[in-house]
Formats: structure tokens, C-alpha cells, sequence
């Protein structure tokens, strides 16, 4: 929530200073876009480095029990 709440502060801040340094409105948009994009860039690979540090090394998923096998008498 306090995330959220200071991700729509900021981009407010970006369009207000945006404004009143004279920038056109499309590349208001296109600064705020890039910023969006940038700030989810930035959070995905904090995210995927965080999950190599938690991971064992050379450790490899298990997937036998993904999809259970059928139980005697069922047939597709």
C-alpha cells in the first residue's frame, strides 16, 4: 500500500514539474511511461537476483508429482 501511494505521489511530482517547465503534453506522457517502465525493469531484476540468492546451486526443480497419475479403472 505505502508503495503505491508514493508511486502516484511521484509520477504527480514528474507531471507538476513537467508542467511547469513548459514540456508538451506527449512527452509528459512518454517521460511518465519510461519512468513506469523503468521502475518495473528495476523491481523484476531485484526479484530474480533475490531468487538466485535463495536458490541452492546446481539445485534443479522436481516435477514428478506435477501431474498426477491416474488411479486403476480410469481410463481417457
Amino acid at each position: 500500500m505505502r508503495g503505491t501511494i508514493l508511486g502516484v505521489l511521484l509520477v504527480q511530482l514528474i507531471n507538476n514539474s513537467l508542467i511547469l517547465i513548459g514540456v508538451p503534453s506527449a512527452w509528459q506522457r512518454a517521460a511518465v511511461s519510461l519512468l513506469l517502465v523503468a521502475g518495473v525493469g528495476v523491481k523484476r531484476s531485484l526479484q530474480s537476483a533475490a531468487r538466485e540468492r535463495c536458490a541452492p546451486r546446481g539445485a534443479q526443480a522436481d516435477y514428478s508429482n506435477a501431474v498426477p497419475k491416474p488411479s486403476k479403472g480410469w481410463s481417457p
